[in-house]
């Protein structure tokens, strides 16, 4: 029972939309050969469902790598939800408790049954086994694919394997979504079945919702559009 309130108000907490501020955002590889992101400045309200397009090598990937955590900038300031990103000590267990992200290539577990893909996060954020399986087997009964979760990812469709990672990003009500061209592997019927998953409000305290794309009917979709050019945030639709 205490492990069941904790995860609950867990759970509470993370539901709540993070806000994002960068400032001066700097990335190069390659020995500084490559400059991915030159100064990005951004600023995404609580709530906002935000789509970031640009030309192919702009620097849109990188700053949706950075804006996850899952790299560092070289310079600049990042703040979510309220806490800049450098005093975050540990990144892995921030995103898990906070953060879903959404891949083109979805990036299941291909052996394991869609119920378990969906579980794997809530899981490893110290949820018991049978209430991630009870969530799990929710949201899946919210999006259509219950008589798919026995199913092993492998043998599912490619739009099923994409509404089985928005699932995923989704079952740990995080405050922050990431989508990186979430529908570029999918026909248009399933792309816009994610779209909907993706942007839908859930409730009054929607999660913030970033996506990149190149998809002119993703990116409509969205409260505001960033436009990248050479990294940087070039203008807004």
């Amino acid at each position: 029972m205490e492990e069941e309130r904790r995860l609950s108000s867990s759970s509470e907490a993370a539901e709540r939309p993070l806000g994002i501020v960068a400032r001066g955002l700097t990335k190069s590889f390659d020995g500084g050969l490559v400059h991915a992101l030159r100064g990005t400045d951004l600023e995404i309200q609580p709530g906002e469902r935000i789509a970031i397009t640009g030309p192919t090598g702009c620097g849109k990937s990188t700053l949706l790598s950075i804006l996850a955590l899952l790299e560092r900038q070289d310079g600049g300031e990042l703040i979510v939800g309220g806490r800049p990103a450098e005093g975050i000590r540990s990144p892995e267990r921030w995103r898990g408790r906070h953060l879903g992200i959404v891949f083109q290539f979805h990036h299941l577990l291909p052996h394991l049954t869609v119920e378990e893909n969906v579980m794997l996060p809530l899981v490893g954020v110290g949820a018991r086994s049978t209430d991630a399986r009870r969530r799990a087997r929710s949201i899946l009964r919210d999006i259509g694919l219950a008589h798919r979760a026995r199913f092993v990812a492998e043998k599912l469709s490619g739009g099923e394997r994409q509404m089985t990672a928005v699932a995923r990003a989704l079952a740990g009500s995080p405050g922050l979504i990431l989508a990186d061209e979430p529908t570029g592997n999918v026909d248009s019927k399933a792309g816009d079945r994610v779209l909907e998953l993706l942007f839908g409000r859930r409730g009054n305290r929607p999660a913030t919702v970033v996506v990149v794309t190149h998809n002119d009917r993703v990116a409509g979709d969205a409260d505001r559009i960033l436009r990248m050019r050479d990294g940087r945030i070039d203008g807004r639709g």
